[in-house]
């Protein structure tokens, strides 16, 4: 067993839906990021011994392996695509750490990249010739539909089993807003992808711009806004994974 280390990391802006990257396909968000990455720690590119991603939205095939090819990487390299939905990006790192620390890998290149603007519509086959496609928006998580909300609507649930009213939840919203204004990202952490070079979305938020806001899914005491939900983005955030130790130099921690 080896240790793990974090050698460089990297990531795009997050645009929401619609914005900057509205024409970018994933693919092509997380390829932006591999040759800096590799630049960051000075690995050559045949180095690399496998390319982990999460990704929820692209609606099958190997998004990875298309985004390594894109990049350069050698077509020697496998490439393998994660959905664990929110948790896939941080899934791909445990694998690729995990490869690395069983002595399977010594470099993997490993994260997470989606894209609102360009997922695919969704539709069921028609089961005979007189039914129309049936499009729906995610595939089943359960065998029970009648268990699976939409995310806003299970939001708004767990805030009024919890008792968080709709003022909290908005207080909260301001102050990640605020925080996000005034902390300025590392240098080097953003890769400029279509000239956006910084987030677009944090933006200052008042009470009264947020009481304005129609509720979108629960009661009007504990129910949630577009202001207190995550925003529909296009993003990528890769990191180099390698092996810990003194002999290895680190970069963009």
């Amino acid at each position: 067993m080896t240790g793990v280390a974090v050698l460089a990391a990297r990531r795009t802006a997050v645009v929401p839906r619609g914005g900057a990257f509205r024409d970018m396909e994933p693919f092509a968000l997380a390829a932006a990021l591999i040759g800096p990455l590799l630049a960051d720690a000075g690995i050559a590119p045949d180095a690399v011994d496998e390319v982990i991603l999460g990704n929820a939205l692209s609606g099958g095939g190997n998004l990875t392996r298309v985004a390594a090819l894109a990049a350069g990487l050698p077509q020697s390299i496998p490439a393998l695509t994660l959905d664990t939905q929110c948790c896939a990006g941080l899934d791909a790192i445990r694998m690729g750490a995990a490869r690395i620390a069983s002595g399977e890998a010594r470099f993997v290149l490993a994260g997470g990249v989606e894209s609102f603007s360009r997922a695919p519509l969704r539709a069921r086959r028609p089961s005979t010739k007189d039914e129309a496609p049936q499009f729906y928006r995610q595939p089943a998580f359960t065998p029970w539909p009648e268990r699976e909300p939409d995310l806003a609507a299970a939001a708004a649930e767990l805030a009024r089993a919890e008792g968080i009213t709709r003022e909290a939840q908005e207080a909260f919203a301001m102050e990640s807003h605020r925080r996000a204004l005034a902390a300025a990202s590392p240098a080097g952490e953003i890769v400029p992808v279509n000239t956006i070079a910084a987030d677009p979305f944090a933006r200052v938020l008042s009470p009264a711009l947020l009481a304005r806001l129609p509720v979108i899914a629960g009661d009007a005491a504990h129910g949630v806004t577009a202001a207190t939900t995550a925003v529909e983005a296009d993003a990528a955030a890769l990191v180099l994974l390698g092996p810990g130790g003194e002999a290895v130099s680190y970069t963009h921690l």
